[in-house]
This record gives structure tokens, C-alpha cells and sequence, in this order.
């Protein structure tokens, strides 16, 4: 009995340390599947952000994809280009297109000749004007000579302003052997769309088809890449001037895997410090401007939730484990409480059975007493009446 007191307690010991490594198990296990299953609800999220994002965007720039072809029609532009000397005809395209800009909220639009020349410009009359500057280097003016359109997104070279170009060939159309004239080009900002996003919780990024992102409600972001560009891409962006003198250095993000990445902010009044943030992430790509959309939500509230779910997860498990462990006890003391009665019972029924005996004894004992005296009196009686003889 006293060996099997300690061998007790030590399963109970065993017993609780399982049940703590289990209720720790219970628990991991429970923050796990709920973070994976908010890290997927988050994916979802964002993918259907992007869907309203992306359609956003295409909304705000659609209704100026068709203005260059619709301004090339003007004919006093292709008579400038047949004679650009003359001040007259530039004059009258200057204050056409300043007019111009001024009712449609556009930049600036200016005509070019097909050297890629600016002959008349919304801005001839401000300081840094494009009358006289030279764009054959950029993409749009190319592409809208060859093609008929063209569009590309870059900082100015002369206002050094971050804008959207779209670009249409003068004369529209062609006639067989026909060369082009000209480009006539319109300038958009996109800065409304950039301020839309500030308010947005997600964090938004929109890079071009080299993966330069050039719109993002992240400043330290803007002109940063995905990811590091080859020696003859970043020497092509160089070439055509896209992006001015910024660095391109690759935005600060690392890749945890299973659709999640830490990327660093910058902190708030932070004196250039920056902070690293665990992201869920998701991407879009605009197939037809070669760019892509993508968006980032933090993965703070989602282990907050899963805390919360790991958390109810160990109570249940800890409460159903308590139950369990009251129920073994109870039962043991069930047990020994029947065992115990069971012993009573038997020492009391050896006790009785002694008890028993020993009256047995007793009984035999004083009948044999009884006996003794009766034949002891018989005995006295007879040598008394010998006696009275022997006097006699």
C-alpha cells in the first residue's frame, strides 16, 4: 500500500505534463490554422481590392486614352508642321492648345515634328516650356510614329514633374507612301489618383513594366524597383530619361514564403528610420499599359484574431481537460470509497465471526464452570452425608 501511493502520484504528475503539452500543442495548433485561414481571407480581399482598384484606375485614364487621336484631326497643327517657321501659325497652335489644356484639365499637350522637335506647346509662354525641346528619345514619341499611339508614364525633363504621356501620329491617317508629319503628345498627372490611396489601409504600389513603382501611398517607395535591374534595363531607363537622377534601388522587401513578406515603412517622424512589417500581398497585372498593381495589408490584425481563436482553442481544451481530470478523480474516489467500504465490511464481519468465538468459548467455558460446581456440590453433599454417617 505504501509503494503504491507514489507510483499513483507519479502517473498523476505524468498525467498533468501531458495534458500542459498538450494544451501548448492544442494551442500552436489553433494560432496556425487561423492565421493561415486570415492570411487567405486577406488574399482574397486584396485580389478583389485590386479588381476595384485596377478598374478605378483604368476608369481615370480611359477617358483620356482617345484625346490625342481626337486633337491630331486639327488642321491648323499639320499646316504648323508644313511650315514651322512660320510665327503666325505658331502663335495660333499655342494659344489653341493653352486653351485647350486649360478646359480639359490636362498639363500640357504640344505638337511635335517627326524629328521629335516641339513646334507649339500649351506652355510656350511659361519658363520651362517644351517649345524647342527635343522628345525623340522617349518611347512615346517613337512608338506613336510607328504604331499611330503611343503611351508611357516618366518624369519631365524639362518641369521634372512625374506625369502620364499619351502620343498620336499627325496626320491620323496615312495615305499609302505617306510618312508622318508629327506626334501631337498630352501630358496627365496622376497625383489625384496617388492622393485617393492615402486613405487607403492596404499599402498600394503601381510599377511599370521594368518594375519600377512610380505611384504608391508609400513616398519612400516611389522610383524603387521589385526587384534589382539588369545592367541593360537600367541603362535603357538611363537612355530615355524616364526617371530623372533616382536611384532605383529595390524597394526593402524579403519574401517569407506561403504568400507572405515583411517590407520596411518608414516610422512616423522617424528621422529616416524604418520599421519592418509582415504583409500579405497580392498583384495585379494591367496587361494593356504593361504595368502592374500590387497591394499589401498588414498581418497584425489577422494574429490578433488568431490569437484570439488559439486563445478560446486552450480555454475549451484546458476546461475539457479540467473536466476529464475532475471525472478520474471522482471516479478513483468512487473507488476507494467502495474499496473501502468493502474492507469495512470484511473486518467487520471477521470481527463479528471472532466476536463469535470467542462467546463460543465463553458459553462452553461456563457450562463447563456450571459442571465443575454442580459435580463439586454433588461431591460436598456426599461427604457431608458421609460425615453424618461416620458421627452416627
Amino acid at each position: 500500500m505504501t509503494a503504491f501511493k507514489p507510483a499513483r502520484a507519479l502517473q498523476d504528475l505524468l498525467l498533468v505534463a501531458l495534458m500542459l503539452c498538450a494544451l501548448a500543442g492544442v494551442i500552436a495548433l489553433a494560432y496556425h490554422v487561423a492565421f493561415r485561414w486570415g492570411v487567405n481571407e486577406a488574399r482574397r480581399t486584396e485580389q478583389r481590392h485590386l479588381q476595384f482598384l485596377s478598374s478605378d484606375l483604368a476608369l481615370a485614364l480611359d477617358k483620356y486614352e482617345t484625346l490625342p487621336a481626337a486633337l491630331a484631326g486639327y488642321p491648323d497643327q499639320l499646316d504648323l508642321l508644313r511650315h514651322p517657321e512660320d510665327t503666325a501659325r505658331r502663335d495660333a497652335v499655342n494659344h489653341r492648345l493653352e486653351e485647350l489644356a486649360s478646359r480639359i484639365h490636362v498639363t500640357q499637350i504640344y505638337l511635335m515634328d517627326n524629328r521629335g522637335t516641339t513646334l507649339a506647346a500649351s506652355n510656350w509662354n511659361m519658363a520651362h516650356t517644351f517649345v524647342g525641346q527635343n522628345f525623340a528619345f522617349r518611347p512615346y514619341f517613337r512608338d506613336a510614329l510607328a504604331q499611330g499611339s503611343g503611351r508611357y508614364y516618366a518624369v519631365g525633363t524639362t518641369s521634372l514633374e512625374p506625369g502620364y504621356f499619351l502620343a498620336h501620329r499627325v496626320p491620323d491617317v496615312l495615305a499609302p507612301g505617306q510618312a508622318p508629319q508629327g506626334v501631337i503628345a498630352v501630358k496627365i498627372q496622376l497625383e489625384d489618383i496617388e492622393s485617393s490611396w492615402g486613405h487607403d489601409q492596404s499599402l498600394l504600389m503601381l510599377a511599370d513594366q521594368h518594375g519600377v513603382v512610380f505611384l504608391s501611398n508609400r513616398p519612400e517607395w516611389k522610383f524603387h524597383t521589385l526587384a534589382k535591374l539588369d545592367a541593360a534595363t537600367l541603362a535603357q531607363i538611363r537612355a530615355e530619361r524616364q526617371y530623372g537622377t533616382a536611384g532605383l534601388e529595390s524597394v526593402p522587401m524579403r519574401d517569407d514564403g506561403d504568400g507572405l513578406a515583411k517590407v520596411a515603412v518608414a516610422e512616423p517622424a522617424g528621422r529616416g528610420r524604418m520599421r519592418w512589417l509582415q504583409v500579405v500581398g497580392e498583384r495585379r497585372d494591367l496587361a494593356h499599359m504593361k504595368w502592374t498593381l500590387l497591394s499589401f495589408s498588414t498581418t497584425g490584425e489577422i494574429a490578433n484574431l488568431a490569437r484570439s481563436y488559439a486563445a478560446m482553442a486552450g480555454f475549451a481544451f484546458a476546461f475539457a481537460s479540467l473536466s476529464a481530470l475532475y471525472a478520474r478523480l471522482r471516479h478513483r474516489r468512487n473507488v476507494e470509497r467502495r474499496r473501502a467500504q468493502r474492507t469495512l465490511e470484511r473486518v467487520h464481519a471477521e470481527l463479528e465471526q471472532r466476536i463469535g468465538e470467542r462467546t463460543a468459548v465463553l458459553v462452553n467455558a461456563n457450562d463447563e464452570l456450571e459442571s465443575k460446581i454442580r459435580e463439586l456440590d454433588r461431591t460436598q453433599a456426599a461427604l457431608r452425608a458421609m460425615q453424618d454417617e461416620l458421627v452416627q
